[in-house]
């Protein structure tokens, strides 16, 4: 089981926003993000990718519920939008919205 992003934003009210706890939370928030904006690869283009990207752009796919998507999307605009986390997050990458 990984972290949720809400469960990511309730840890960091656990600690200083200059803590290196709250710089490792938002990584994680930043990795979700990047995970969820992988490219989705057309299987007639696979010869072109690495066997690591062709199993994110499935995984991505096939295995990202969309409540998920939606809970990262709120979390990240919380963050953006919260004075108190502005500058450690104001580097967070938007999401890309995906076809369904």
């Amino acid at each position: 089981r990984y972290a949720f992003p809400k469960d990511i934003l309730r840890q960091l009210e656990f600690y200083d926003v200059t803590s290196n706890e709250s710089k490792e939370l938002l990584e994680i928030i930043k990795e979700q993000i990047v995970l969820v904006n992988t490219l989705e690869i057309d299987w007639k283009e696979y010869d072109k990718y690495t066997d690591t990207e062709i199993r994110k752009s499935f995984a991505i796919k096939y295995n990202i519920p969309k409540q998920l998507n939606e809970q990262l999307k709120k979390v990240r605009e919380r963050l953006m939008n919260a004075k108190k986390y502005y500058e450690i997050s104001k580097n967070l990458p938007e999401l890309k919205q995906r076809a369904e």
